[in-house]
């Protein structure tokens, strides 16, 4: 179980803050000489970097995760599974809206996230000279709750009364930047996994050549929270009030593998990274107004030689 633990410092002003703490609590169980369960659970507290927007100036997480690590078929097989829960509250925002709230940038405390996933990863020597290795994790989070950006000083240009959620800015609609309840938060891929086999042997006169092959794979992403505004649409029609626009990065698989040979204490080999030649994207952004890609690294030949001694 998680506490939730305070730290308090001392009064300043009549009023008492947290101060930034984190702990670790573990559990390790040996079933069987082969098996290893563990429950590892942390929390803690941090200092954002802005106390002058939000309604709290403290990020807080906590994370319980539980799983085994095991070991089949006389070490051949080695297998490490774990489960998680994690919850990010009050995580940092920038906000960025020079049409309503001037020009600058705030780093304000924005919303809360839960993330529930599991991650595993295997090595396997299926026969003699062939090892077969991976590793994945499928996340599933969500927001959890769904903070608006409060007012603190009504104006002519703010007559949202104090305290609470603006809506109306400069007689024009304010869309609240904290995201939608229940949808996935920016960069959270769903799935990502690695995979990698490698096949070696032995031939005459000393040479062992070997040839590997691997792949890499990220889900699909955004990179902004679901309130942004869309931008693959027209911006005539939505009118965007930040340079802050929300786009949807696909998933992207890219390949890589080798070709070679060891003779003693020479190693010659063949290389190729992203042979398919994948253009991605890895981000998209919108700094200044203007779509901008980064596409990931092209494909990539090379020939390598060494000697070691």
């Amino acid at each position: 179980m998680i506490e939730d633990r305070v730290c308090w410092a001392p009064a300043v002003n009549g009023t008492r803050h947290r101060q930034p703490y984190s702990a670790r609590f573990g559990k390790f169980e040996g079933v069987r000489e082969e098996v290893l369960e563990y429950l590892l659970q942390t929390l803690g507290v941090g200092v954002n970097a802005s106390f002058e927007i939000g309604v709290h100036p403290y990020f807080e997480r906590q994370v319980a995760i539980v799983g085994f690590k095991t070991e089949w078929f006389d070490h051949r097989l080695i297998v490490n599974l774990s489960g998680y829960i994690m919850k990010w509250e009050n995580v940092q925002l920038p906000l960025f809206d020079p049409v309503h709230l001037g020009n600058t940038t705030f780093d304000i405390n924005g919303p809360s996230y839960k993330v529930k996933g599991f991650e595993i990863q295997f090595v396997a020597r299926l026969f003699e000279g062939f090892t077969l290795e991976g590793s994945s994790s499928v996340n599933s989070p969500e927001q959890t709750n769904a903070p608006c950006l409060p007012s603190n000083r009504p104006t002519a240009g703010n007559p949202t009364p104090l305290g609470q959620c603006i809506s109306v800015v400069k007689e024009n609609h304010y869309t609240n930047p904290y995201g939608v309840l229940g949808t996935r938060p920016p960069f959270s891929p769903p799935w990502m996994f690695n995979a990698r086999a490698r096949y070696e042997w032995s031939m005459g006169s000393g040479y062992r050549p070997f040839v590997w092959v691997g792949a890499s794979h990220i889900g699909p992403q955004s990179n902004q929270p679901q309130s942004f505004p869309d931008g693959n649409v027209p911006p005539d029609s939505i009118n965007p009030t930040t340079t802050l626009l929300r786009y949807e990065i696909p998933g992207s698989t890219t390949y890589d593998g080798a070709i070679g040979v060891y003779k003693d204490a020479w190693t010659a080999s063949l290389n190729a990274s992203n042979f398919t030649n994948v253009y991605g994207p890895s981000n998209v952004s919108s700094g200044q107004f203007i779509k901008s890609e980064i596409p990931l690294r092209p494909r990539v030949l090379t020939f390598q030689f060494g000697y070691k001694f």
